[in-house]
């Protein structure tokens, strides 16, 4: 069967909508816009407290540790990219 997935975004960017259809136009899965979310987040802040009074957690890592980490993974990403392309070329 033939799908396609079709979406649509109004100039604004407010409006946005998605759906998966078959072949002869039948909506077969409709995204609710609800549950979108920008692309790009302004601010990103965690708050640990609710985990920590509901549940008695406490973080492992250190803040300097966490970014090590996650630099560290990019770093690996960004390797294994240009070898891939290294390959391809």
């Amino acid at each position: 069967m033939h799908t396609d997935l079709v979406a649509a975004l109004d100039i604004g960017g407010t409006k946005i909508a998605g759906a998966l259809v078959d072949g002869h136009g039948k909506i077969l899965v409709r995204v609710d816009p609800r549950y979108f979310r920008p692309t790009e987040v302004d601010h990103l802040r965690g708050d640990p407290s609710k985990a920590r009074a509901k549940l008695g957690w406490r973080h492992k890592t250190s803040f300097e540790t966490l970014v090590h980490d996650m630099v560290k993974a990019d770093l690996v990403t960004v390797r294994e990219e240009q070898e891939r392309r290294n390959r391809n070329a």
